[in-house]
């Protein structure tokens, strides 16, 4: 599986189409815990699941893969009884019929891996399919947010710089502004830069940190944007509440970025 993903995530047409292949094995095989742990495997690869979507619905003119791998998927899927491998490849296939059956299944029987496939179909042209995506969506973040966000929220996001994830992005938002502390923090403390820094600016827009809070992330975080806007939150409240002390103390930052901001503000305050 690791193979097929590797060469997937390099290769072109023929690639893909062994990973579907792969992935059609892993799904006979009939291992749910197997199953999951491919899908989860395949979402890892930042843009696999996209290009998978793409692959679905592109065969060559000539050659052994005139019938790509993923058009056979549909004559196999069953709503009631496939696997989540078997759903999340149907999702992409070029029937919308299928397409809005496999979401139906997705929707039915949830689990964080099939998640980023749920995404995809929520920008659907067949308005169907991105309707039940999107409702199963927005149903399945209010019900689960904690455990669904961190499977939704990268895929969302790469989908969004396509404009195709507009929708997601607005029901993650929505969850995170009903989402326990925990739920934000562990996002906040994990995943890519887009990610990070997306949470994070829900968090300063929200006003869920602290003073202290900024102070840590603009002196430690590993992301120099995210040192930048909690350096300005933490030098703004440091003005308006004439801490100078937390002013010098980001003064002598070790971080360039942290020191102009802090020295700003306290030629601000005099």
């Amino acid at each position: 599986m690791h193979v097929a993903v590797d060469g997937a995530a390099a290769g072109g047409w023929e690639a893909l189409n062994h990973l579907v292949e792969v992935l059609i094995e892993v799904d006979a095989a009939g291992d749910e815990v197997v199953a999951r742990s491919a899908l989860k495997l395949v979402a890892g690869v930042a843009g696999l699941v996209a290009r998978l979507d793409r692959h679905a619905r592109q065969a060559p003119w000539y050659g052994p893969y005139q019938e790509g791998a993923l058009r056979r998927v549909g004559a196999r899927f069953s709503v009631s009884t496939s696997g989540p491998v078997a759903m999340a490849l149907a999702s992409m296939h070029g029937d919308g019929q299928i397409r809005e059956r496999a979401v139906t299944a997705m929707v039915g029987r949830p689990c964080p891996e099939v998640m980023p496939f749920l995404v995809l179909p929520t920008g659907d042209w067949v308005k169907p399919v991105r309707d039940r995506a999107r409702a199963g969506l927005a149903l399945l973040l209010a019900d689960d947010p904690g455990g669904y966000l961190p499977a939704v929220l990268p895929m969302a996001l790469r989908l969004d710089a396509r404009l195709r994830g507009g929708f997601a992005v607005t029901q993650i938002r929505a969850a995170l502004l009903s989402a326990a502390d925990e739920v934000w923090r562990g996002l906040l403390g994990s995943g890519g830069r887009r990610q990070r820094r997306f949470v994070f600016d829900i968090v300063l827009a929200q006003g869920w940190l602290r003073l202290p809070d900024y102070v840590t992330c603009a002196e430690a975080d590993s992301d120099v944007g995210i040192r930048v806007r909690a350096a300005d939150a933490a030098c703004r409240e440091a003005v308006w509440t004439r801490r100078h002390d937390v002013l010098r103390r980001l003064a002598r930052s070790v971080r360039a970025e942290v020191r102009v901001v802090a020295l700003t503000g306290l030629v601000r305050v005099g």
